[in-house]
């Protein structure tokens, strides 16, 4: 009754100004349309929305559940106080998309705020089972660069006219034509079950298969990982910080063979970390790295103050006798190898969210098509007649697997699938694995010429065309398509990275066993890398997935390779395995089940067709 009241007040109100309680920054028309005409008139592919008018919508249902004009149901008990999940697509379509745009001429949300329609750039699609909120926060989160305009059906179909006709042949529906235009698909899990229970949502994959369209996953906005980060870069410090006050008024002595455990140490807490899946225990190693790194480097920053050292690397320490200690490389090694291990827990963190979001995707989804539900059963026998016809049943299965293995499908990734290569990390790629990149190639070579360690005489050019190396590959990188950017990072580590670390670290070892001049040695090192890994490398990340994958005779088995490698976030066993299992759960169940008696009859068929 209270509710009742608030309402009964604030559309008196609404009727002496003129407004509505929803519009917030005088975004609805001024008078009525003729929704009917304008959408005889402006084509579906152009029934679209802008990011700036999501914010607004979800300013809209925020406003209107604080104010009562959205309540809670039976079917839908959302809690107004969370702002996080919000009531269901269908409550909001309901009780607030209808109720508006009925007093503006019955168009749909889209054409009541642009009558003249925009051009589609993205292709939504979605269960409406979520909550508002999630919808919009991962929609907008997720906003592909360069889209525009984006088709979300709710918001674009017209929910006071009956579009059954629109729909009856699926091929000619709102939502292909509109997809058609399309530059990519977003797909919204939620956390019901996988919009991939529903036939209209099957279908608007066949369609963005036929079409070769890029498949997007949403995700909800999530700073975690960087917290997480931040958590060990304190770790980090308080463990420098300790061991500096612990040290400050000694005079340390450092041997090659204390530097050589010290760096064991902390070489093996990288290794555990990597052949460990994500979990509480590999952030506890990830920690344990981080403190050993920081104190170490304390321990460095004594013994060097005091020059009481023999390192383990000589050469450089003999030659940067004037550098400060806080740019020497020994001190440095161990601050940037204590970053590794930060940068490390935002990867573990990054791949337990990508774990949820798969789970949401797979939940009830059984591998199968021909399982997807409709509450309009013609719909389902239609669009599984159309892709039958077409005989690429196994096709979309295959594409919407792809998409829940690597969170995005794409021609590139789809054809490697499709030869049988794991793309479960071609898009999750790993921010521990770029850092080492560009760790090993532009601060260790960097610092090199700075002093001068290696190559010294007349022979620094090779040094420089090693950093032109890695510049030019981070160039390739930035520019790069998300589904490419596993592979490129992989390459540079698997034939760069690792290769470079352990031959310089068995060359000193080498050198300091045999009495070599270590400095030559590094040199004949760098020259190796700098004509042979950094041209393979390089060669790589300009091909791509697609372009590797064509390489005659070793391009699959080089995808297949180089993608493995970066499954060290999931960790090694049994070769980075895909869980491929569905997980059972219930199906969505159609918006139009919990439309009210006397909306059934016009939402049943446009509610199922998503």
């Amino acid at each position: 009754q209270g509710a009742g009241a608030r309402r009964g007040r604030r559309a008196a109100a609404m009727r002496r100004s003129g407004t509505h309680p929803g519009d917030l920054d005088g975004r609805f028309p001024d008078a009525p349309l003729d929704g009917a005409a304008l959408h005889a008139r402006v084509p579906p592919s152009r029934w679209c929305v802008t990011s700036s008018d999501l914010r607004h919508f979800r300013s809209v249902v925020r406003r209107g559940v604080r104010e009562g004009d959205i309540e809670r149901t039976d079917e839908d008990p959302f809690d107004p106080d969370d702002a996080c999940i919000g009531p269901s697509i269908a409550t909001v379509t309901r009780q607030l998309i209808a109720p508006v745009t009925a007093r503006f001429g019955n168009p749909s949300w889209a054409l009541m705020l642009h009558p003249e329609g925009l051009p589609c750039d993205l292709f939504v699609t979605h269960c409406w089972m979520e909550g508002v909120y999630e919808f919009v926060d991962k929609v907008l989160h997720s906003w592909p660069n360069g889209a525009w305009c984006a088709y979300c059906c709710m918001l674009s179909n017209p929910q006071n006219l009956d579009i059954s006709g629109l729909v009856n042949r699926p091929d000619c529906s709102p939502f292909a034509q509109a997809l058609r235009n399309a530059r990519c698909t977003l797909v919204v899990p939620n956390n019901k079950c996988s919009v991939y229970t529903r036939i209209w949502c099957v279908y608007e994959a066949y369609l963005s298969y036929s079409h070769d369209k890029v498949i997007l996953t949403a995700a909800r906005p999530d700073r975690a990982h960087w917290i997480h980060a931040c958590a060990a870069l304190l770790t980090l410090a308080s463990a420098f910080l300790v061991g500096f006050l612990a040290l400050r008024h000694q005079c340390m002595e450092m041997h090659a063979w204390v530097h050589m455990i010290m760096s064991g140490a902390v070489g093996t807490c990288t290794a555990t970390g990597l052949l460990m899946r994500p979990s509480v225990a590999t952030m506890i190693v990830d920690h344990v790295g981080a403190a050993l790194s920081g104190f170490f480097a304390a321990f460095v920053y004594s013994a060097v103050t005091c020059e009481s050292f023999d390192f383990f690397f000589s050469c450089v320490e003999e030659t940067d006798r004037s550098v400060p200690v806080l740019f020497r490389s020994s001190f440095g090694s161990f601050i940037a190898m204590g970053i590794y291990f930060c940068v490390r827990e935002a990867d573990r963190v990054r791949a337990s969210r990508r774990a949820r979001e798969t789970a949401q995707l797979r939940s009830g989804y059984t591998g199968r098509l021909q399982d997807a539900q409709s509450s309009v059963a013609s719909d389902r026998e239609k669009i599984l007649g159309e892709i039958q016809e077409q005989g690429l049943a196994a096709e979309v299965e295959q594409a919407i697997k792809v998409l829940m293995s690597a969170g995005m499908s794409t021609p590139s990734l789809r054809a490697a699938d499709k030869r049988g290569i794991d793309v479960s990390t071609a898009v999750q790629w790993s921010y521990a694995n770029a850092y080492v990149n560009w760790l090993t190639f532009l601060l260790s070579m960097a610092s090199t010429i700075a002093t001068g360690t290696s190559c010294n005489s007349g022979m620094a050019w090779i040094l420089w065309t090693f950093v032109a190396e890695g510049v030019f590959w981070f160039v390739l990188f930035a520019n790069s398509g998300y589904d490419h950017r596993g592979l490129i990072t992989s390459a540079w580590l698997i034939f760069g990275a690792i290769p470079y670390m352990l031959g310089l670290c068995c060359a000193m070892l080498a050198a300091s066993l045999l009495s070599w001049d270590i400095c030559e040695v590094q040199c004949a090192l760098d020259v190796g890398m700098t004509f042979t890994c950094g041209p393979a490398i390089l060669a790589v990340a300009w091909l791509g997935v697609d372009g590797t994958l064509r390489l005659p005779r070793v391009g699959p088995a080089l995808v297949r390779f180089l993608l493995r490698p970066d499954c060290v976030q999931d960790g090694w066993r049994g070769l980075c395995p895909t869980d491929l299992a569905w997980r059972k759960a219930p199906a969505c169940a159609s918006s139009s089940d919990v439309d009210s008696e006397d909306n059934a009859s016009n939402h049943e068929s446009d509610d199922s067709a998503d």
